[in-house]
């Protein structure tokens, strides 16, 4: 087949075409032109197929919107991906579906008051986080929190009322054959104090404050399973099993 015109009808004006911005007459041609209507079909199928390869390609990756939502970005990514939010309807779309996941951990991690060796104190048993790569339906991706910080250190993340405690594992550069305990807690109210006290094997190793801005460390910890309550006025919050 060959244009009806000569010359034919320019690629750039059928890319227009595709795109709902060529001049009227380019429709009447192709309305009348075998040729340029066959050029425009595979014009459009190699768009779509390009457009699909570059899908999403310059937007955060999802674990890196976990680590915004949970505040865990440096102020350099925090500026980018704030930025990136504000234009991008699907990385918006994932951390609102994070962010309402989450709130309804809420309810259903509200354990009746149990006993303590406090007495008047009301203990919650945070809950592991594990199943936000089930959060996604149809065709919409899930958010996650896996490898929040690359290869090398175990990650946990834990949920409670308002509560978000992130616990990260490392080995103790100062004493390769132990291992380091970071955290972080994420939903404090201004002012509030919280201390974490480390346990194994129903006694209680070490306690250390959390500071103003959820952080909190344990160093020279041996491989095993820990339990760490935090504890803030007739608040007890407890992490069960916590493998180290």
């Amino acid at each position: 087949m060959t244009c009806i015109t000569s010359p034919a009808i320019h690629a750039a004006a059928l890319l227009a075409w595709i795109d709902d911005n060529a001049p009227p007459e380019i429709s009447v041609h192709l309305a009348q032109c075998d040729d340029c209507r066959a050029r425009a079909a595979q014009l459009s199928r190699w768009q779509n197929e390009l457009a699909t390869q570059l899908y999403r390609t310059d937007c955060p990756a999802g674990f890196e919107l976990g680590e915004y939502h949970l505040g865990l970005l440096d102020a350099r990514r925090l500026l980018v991906v704030q930025a990136h939010l504000a234009h991008c309807l699907h990385c918006a779309r994932e951390v609102q579906t994070l962010q309402a996941y989450l709130k309804t951990l809420a309810p259903a991690l509200k354990p009746a008051a149990q006993p303590t060796y406090q007495p008047s104190v009301t203990v919650w048993i945070a809950k592991l986080v594990d199943a936000l790569a089930e959060l996604g339906s149809g065709d919409e991706p899930a958010p996650t929190f896996a490898n929040l910080r690359g290869e090398g250190a175990e990650q946990l993340i834990y949920a409670v009322d308002d509560f978000q405690i992130t616990i990260e594992v490392q080995t103790d550069t100062a004493q390769p054959d132990r291992r380091v305990m970071l955290g972080l807690v994420l939903g404090l109210e201004p002012g509030q104090t919280l201390v974490a006290h480390l346990w194994q094997a129903n006694r209680q190793l070490t306690t250390t404050s959390v500071d103003e801005l959820g952080n909190f460390v344990f160093a020279g910890l041996d491989s095993g399973q820990y339990e760490l309550i935090f504890g803030s006025g007739e608040l007890e919050i407890h992490l069960q099993a916590l493998q180290v």
